[in-house]
């Protein structure tokens, strides 16, 4: 079994998982805010964690692709 770092998951739990998008800040000085109402400069903070939660991770990449 392939145990992925910093989850404590193996990689079929992972893989099993459902994505779920996250469209408000769960926590924190901005929590309940839209994501895409946080501060760009903020966001990308929160993606150089090595710890985020994978669908917030997930989530906050899309508006950084988008442009937004």
């Amino acid at each position: 079994q392939v145990m992925l770092p910093l989850t404590g998951k193996t990689l079929l739990d992972h893989l099993q998982t459902p994505a779920r998008t996250i469209y408000t800040m769960p926590w924190g000085e901005h929590k309940g805010k839209a994501l895409a109402d946080v501060p760009r400069d903020y966001r990308a903070y929160l993606l150089s964690l090595g710890d985020l939660e994978e669908d917030l991770r997930r989530s906050l990449k899309q508006l950084w692709i988008a442009g937004m």
